[in-house]
């Protein structure tokens, strides 16, 4: 945490955690879908969401190559709670449209 609060954030950094977050957390939702979709046998689902998914990560991966930062750890910090809550998410929101 000494870490943080000695680096001044810049706006670019904030909006680089925010992104790669918001991706993150629709990437792991998403993922968290296909493998019910694919438990379920339910083959369009899994096109959808495996579609879904692999064109995110590409933007993901090219967006994180292009980062210029030697300290990434608010980017990595984003990167990781969008997983996260996405994973979360992804389990309830899943029941709801795939079923049980």
């Amino acid at each position: 945490m000494k870490i943080i609060l000695r680096t001044k954030l810049t706006k670019r950094q904030l909006i680089d955690a925010a992104e790669l977050g918001l991706m993150q957390f629709l990437n792991w939702g998403i993922c968290t879908m296909s493998w019910r979709a694919v438990s379920q046998a339910n083959y369009l689902a899994s096109v959808i969401t495996d579609t879904t998914l692999a064109t995110l990560t590409f933007f993901a991966f090219k967006k994180l190559m292009k980062g210029k930062d030697d300290d990434n750890f608010i980017q990595w910090l984003g990167y990781t709670v969008g997983g996260v809550l996405g994973t979360v998410v992804g389990i309830w929101s899943s029941i709801y449209i795939l079923g049980k």
